[in-house]
């Protein structure tokens, strides 16, 4: 009878163990790889990512002596790739520049982002860290004049590459976007020749911040003042580069938060945006977060939440099933985080299943990496009051792919439609109640309520004849009231 105890609390613990937000103990030690790559206190991850087989790649910079730009490789299981660069570790080679951003490949070739004399370039390495001289000319491309500020690039599911650009050259600044064939050669079907500029106007503190492909639509965040007003937007282009005129006004719609936070979106399956926004408090020494989502016309979602907003969390990645991981970390006075993260519905309800704790205490930095396996990486590197030296950080924690959505198949009916004020909503949700708002055509609020999991029944008897619109966290039914 002992034994089978001991067993049964040994499934217990391995279980508890493996729960969504806990460490992965089979990573490394106890979920944590620590990576002294070199000497000194100054370094610093420029950019992160993965392959399809969770091989991770990371950029970085060691300030002790000069530039020495690295890039490191990693196994699925945390052990450094021995067959990348000289045992894992790629340093620089020679040239004064500046490691940026990264992105791996299907292939498993590594596209590295830097700058060189002002001048953004991007490289094509292979598996193994060489030069990729079929790439481009001899194995880069530098998509920008040195008055053009590059950075930001993207990857459609060809491979092609569009390239942003902001030119600060003149008074009215400009969005410079280029593509290019996965060869690196110009795609001079974009726009002209392979290009579209778009101005913004006599404006202030302009610059850019996301930047999504969605369904063959490019979405880019853009924010400046203008008279003293500081404003958030999301900018939204057809596959081929021109403006998408049913989208805000012009292409362009302004992002309904307050002016102090500073924003990154990304995009539901719906097209509903997930909008994180932060700034950092100097007095408290504290970041304050907030997220909130919007419809797909990126009016507010006000269902979404608690009226509309979760507060003390920000950024947003989306699994597969459209539940969202949210970061709440906390920062001491001296620059170190205390990483905490939590898992919501697509409404907003917190997910319980996910008990976040990590087997590292402080960091200096910290990145999400969301991996093919469903588990998520936090890349950074030590606080600099634990060393010298500074070391790089990975944890792995456990959380289930998920694969299928929350409301992936719901199938919602609404009947009779149209009707003289009696509507019958039929639906199936699978992890939560729904929330709705009933509006006008002119946008105004007329009804707010909660729909049952099976059938709902909404009276809109004393509502005027017309055309009105139901809107739950992820989608809007039209209603017409004979």
């Amino acid at each position: 009878m002992k034994t089978l105890l001991f067993f049964l609390a040994g499934i217990l613990s391995m279980a508890l163990m493996a729960q969504d937000g806990h460490p992965d103990l089979s990573y490394g030690n106890n979920g944590v790889i620590v990576s002294d790559i070199a000497t000194g206190e100054n370094k610093f991850i420029t950019g992160i990512a993965s392959g399809v087989n969770d091989r991770v790649i990371i950029a970085g910079t060691n300030y002790e002596n000069g530039y020495d730009n690295f890039i490191v490789a990693y196994n699925e299981d945390g052990t450094l790739d021995n067959s990348f660069g000289d045992n894992g570790i790629l340093w620089t080679d020679g040239t004064v520049e500046s490691y940026g951003g990264i992105s791996v490949l299907d292939d498993e070739k590594i596209l590295l982002q830097s700058v060189s004399q002002d001048e953004y370039t991007i490289k094509r390495l292979l598996p193994n860290g060489d030069l990729d001289i079929s790439f481009g000319t001899n194995g880069q491309i530098q998509p920008f004049s040195p008055e053009v500020f590059g950075g930001e690039l993207l990857l459609d599911n060809d491979n092609n590459l569009l390239v942003l650009g902001k030119d600060a050259a003149i008074n009215e600044p400009n969005i410079i976007l280029r593509k290019f064939y996965a060869d690196g050669s110009m795609d001079l079907s974009f726009g002209s020749n392979g290009t579209v500029v778009y101005t913004f106007g006599n404006v202030a503190d302009f610059e850019t911040s996301s930047f999504i492909i969605k369904d063959d639509r490019i979405f880019i965040g853009i924010n400046y003042s203008e008279n003293n007003l500081t404003s958030k937007n999301i900018f939204k282009l057809m596959s081929n580069g021109s403006i998408d005129t049913t989208f805000g006004i012009n292409g362009m719609a302004t992002i309904p938060i307050e002016e102090e936070y500073r924003t990154s979106f990304t995009i539901f399956q719906d097209g509903s945006f997930l909008v994180g926004g932060y700034w950092y408090d100097i007095n408290t020494f504290e970041y304050i977060r907030k997220t909130i989502k919007l419809f797909p016309d990126a009016t507010l979602n006000e269902n979404f939440g608690n009226n509309g907003s979760l507060i003390g969390v920000s950024g947003g990645y989306i699994q597969e099933n459209q539940r969202i991981i949210l970061d709440s970390s906390f920062t001491d006075f001296e620059g170190g985080i205390t990483i905490v993260y939590s898992r919501f519905f697509p409404g907003g309800t917190q997910d319980t299943s996910f008990q976040f704790s990590s087997n590292y205490t402080v960091m200096g930095s910290a990145e999400f990496l969301a991996l093919n396996s469903g588990k998520f990486l936090i890349i950074g590197t030590d606080i600099w009051y634990n060393g010298p030296p500074i070391n790089i950080i990975l944890q792995r924690f456990n959380n289930s792919p998920l694969s299928a959505p929350d409301f992936k198949n719901q199938k919602t009916t609404i009947y009779p439609n149209p009707s003289n004020g009696i509507f019958i909503i039929e639906s199936d949700f699978h992890s939560e109640k729904e929330v709705y708002q009933i509006t006008d055509v002119t946008g105004k609020i007329i009804a707010l309520g909660e729909l049952n999991e099976k059938q709902s029944q909404i009276d809109l008897s004393a509502a005027q004849s017309g055309v009105y619109f139901l809107k739950t966290a992820n989608s809007v039914f039209r209603l017409l009231k004979n």
